[in-house]
């Protein structure tokens, strides 16, 4: 039983590098082909996609990072982070989030019995306050803009990705994984497009030798676990959407400090998911909706799935940090002028194969709305007013 248990753990494991290396490969499609292939109640199962979950919270960040290709769990560290790239620090952008991702993981299973509790008591005061939370959200992004004019162009960007989000996302419209191919086009192929127009020339890569401040990584550690908890609270509410409410809360944030924020808030919120699938039924995530399918969870299996998340994010920080190393060995011997060409090949034909036609137009309309964002200068993370108008219809009961 045991060495099975940890045969599925470390298959996990492995599973979630490659779908954190691959763009397009999410951990919720492996959950469902899981689902196929094994029969509903096996322990072993539901460790296997809790492992997978959490070494992918940590690997994705190197494409993200270094090649500025993001997913919908990590989308907002292509601005920072990607900065840090081109400025010859990608390893130590992508060491930032495996710090926050540790020291957060950490914190999370520490107060994940006070988090349990407060969710009992208060779950039926929660789901009311969405909509009012996100709209608060996308007030705080437009003040955050620091002159008029940049907050006249942020309206006109959040306007112009909430009809697009609102259209595309609809059930009316027969679009084949929609959230991909906006989110591909708005932090994906517009930052790219916009760095080949700079004409991108090769950069030298540092691995190591940057210094890494303790207070700065358990204080932001410490906010990424208040931001998750927020996360698995309100229902709608994302990582990115989080990452950027604590943002203006706080205010101003280093980019430094950003990352390890985002880090710790990804590995953070797959485990309060858990914790509210168990608390109260309450799926908040793809893996917590397929353990959900398997098995009703006792507290029995959570004691065991807690060793499980030990295993996993000491392992995803170990693989992530040795990955990027080898990555950015590879990425040095390429002029980054024909790589940003292959990356926007690559996301052209992960829509054209993972999509269809009205994806592709959709894809390309949200490239041109990421890439005006980035013209105007205006913050790239208005465009998040696809995912978040939305759900504040839906919450609000508005069809849309």
């Amino acid at each position: 039983m045991v060495e099975t248990l940890i045969l599925f753990v470390l298959a996990g494991c492995a599973l979630g590098t490659i779908t954190g290396l691959v763009p397009g490969i999410h951990v919720n499609t492996i959950a469902i082909i899981a689902l196929e292939l094994f029969r509903a109640g096996r322990f072993e199962l539901v460790a296997l996609i809790v492992s997978m979950s959490i070494v992918h919270s940590f690997v994705d960040f190197i494409p993200s990072i270094l090649l500025a290709v993001p997913s919908g769990d990590n989308l907002m560290s292509v601005l920072p982070g990607h900065r840090f790239f081109l400025k010859g620090a990608g390893h130590y952008a992508v060491t930032l989030t495996v710090l926050g991702g540790v020291v957060g993981g950490v914190m999370a299973l520490v107060v994940s019995p006070i988090f349990l509790k407060f969710l009992q008591e208060n779950i039926s005061f929660i789901g009311a306050g969405v909509p009012f939370v996100l709209a608060t959200i996308l007030t705080l992004m437009v003040l955050d803009e620091k002159d008029v004019e940049k907050k006249v162009f942020s309206i006109g960007i959040i306007i112009a990705s909430s009809l697009l989000g609102i259209i595309v996302l609809s059930p009316t419209f027969a679009i084949k994984n929609p959230l991909m191919a906006l989110i591909l086009g708005f932090f994906g192929m517009a930052p790219l497009l916009h760095s080949l127009k700079d004409k991108p020339v090769p950069i030298k890569q540092s691995t190591g030798g940057e210094e890494f401040g303790g207070k700065m990584v358990f204080e932001n550690a410490a906010l990424s676990v208040l931001a998750a908890s927020f996360v698995s609270m309100f229902p709608g509410i994302g990582a990115n959407q989080a990452a950027l409410a604590m943002r203006t809360v706080v205010g101003k944030i280093k980019s430094s400090d950003y990352l390890v924020l985002l880090g710790g808030i990804n590995t953070s919120n797959m485990l309060f998911s858990l914790v509210a699938l168990y608390a109260v039924g309450k799926t908040r995530t793809g893996t917590a909706a397929a353990i959900k399918q398997l098995i009703e969870l006792q507290a029995e299996h959570m004691w065991v799935l807690a060793a499980v998340c030990v295993i996993a994010i000491a392992f995803g920080a170990i693989a992530t940090i040795a990955l990027s190393k080898q990555a950015l060995k590879i990425i040095g011997k390429f002029d980054y002028s024909k790589l940003n060409l292959g990356v926007l090949a690559m996301l052209v034909a992960i829509v054209a194969f993972l999509s269809n036609s009205v994806g592709m137009v959709a894809f390309a309309i949200a490239t041109i709305i990421g890439f005006s964002a980035i013209s105007f200068e205006v913050k790239r993370s208005h465009c998040m007013a696809f995912l978040i108008t939305p759900t504040i219809f839906y919450y609000l009961n508005i069809l849309i």
